[in-house]
């Protein structure tokens, strides 16, 4: 409001770098030490640590895929053994193939030839 004082300016996050040079070898040594720095972020692990990483992580995803593997192979045997073994894989594929056709024709009928992108401003 009118009565209000000034709003209080928050402190600087921090205080500016003032270096003091008491004489000129110092001034050298420092703008050596400012010049002859590496140019790129040097690595933070060496290569067999980050060798052990990746082997981990290949060994998680090999352990993975094999299990993934191990129960899509019990489920093709459990179909195989307790359900009907004549035609019955068979009949599950083709049903599948069927409604991925249907979708397709679907698809088809509501997107026709010509109708996509024309790289025009239609509006």
């Amino acid at each position: 409001g009118p009565g209000a004082p000034p709003p209080q300016r928050p402190p600087p996050a921090e205080k500016p770098f003032i270096v003091k040079i008491q004489d000129k070898a110092e001034c050298m040594r420092l703008y050596k030490d400012m010049v002859f720095q590496c140019p790129y972020q040097l690595p933070t692990m060496t290569l067999a640590e980050a060798a052990d990483i990746e082997m981990e992580e290949m060994r998680e995803r090999e352990e993975r895929k094999a299990t993934q593997e191990r129960g899509r192979r019990a489920e093709e045997d459990d179909r195989w053994f307790h359900g009907d073994r004549y035609g019955s894989k068979e009949e599950d594929e083709e049903e599948k193939k069927i409604y991925k056709d249907r979708d397709w024709d679907d698809w088809k009928d509501e997107h026709p030839w010509g109708s996509g992108n024309k790289m025009a401003n239609i509006g």
